[in-house]
């Protein structure tokens, strides 16, 4: 799923259990040519660790190129074992997911995009776990902030 790709494109949160085309994949692992990587420019360096992988699938398939899921393909991705779990790269995260996430919607033409964002935003903010978890708070206000800033980004 990517908030990039309208709700009807989205895919089963199940993994394919065969190879498939795909509409999304997830940057965790993926291979390209780099002819193809070259031809839709690279890495977006406005985008900072969220929605890279969403921007550079969606570019690959306005190229007309194709993702393909392959189901006998195995990666182990340990899930937050780069970063320390800690308010401070909470926070850090949190910005950056915020001001990569209106960019790309904004680059990508998402309506409501800058609205949507900062609404969400605000909810995250706003929920129960971030008044009670200090983590989860200094995320929700990096994400805040991240999304602020890409709000004033032009």
């Amino acid at each position: 799923r990517s908030n990039l790709l309208n709700r009807s494109d989205w895919m089963s949160r199940a993994v394919p259990k065969e190879t498939c085309l795909v509409n999304i994949l997830s940057g965790a692992a993926f291979f390209i040519k780099k002819e193809t990587f070259n031809i839709v420019g690279g890495w977006d360096k406005n985008m900072f660790l969220y929605h890279e992988d969403d921007d550079l699938c969606l570019r690959i398939k306005q190229n007309s190129e194709d993702l393909m899921f392959v189901s006998t393909a195995t990666v182990q991705h340990i899930r937050g074992a780069s970063t320390p779990s800690s308010k401070k790269s909470a926070y850090f995260k949190g910005w950056h997911m915020g001001k990569s996430r209106v960019y790309a919607a904004v680059k990508h033409k998402k309506e409501y995009a800058r609205s949507s964002a900062l609404i969400g935003a605000i909810m995250q903010l706003s929920s129960p776990i971030s008044l009670v978890s200090s983590r989860k708070r200094a995320k929700s206000w990096g994400y805040l902030k991240g999304v602020i800033s890409g709000l004033i980004y032009k």
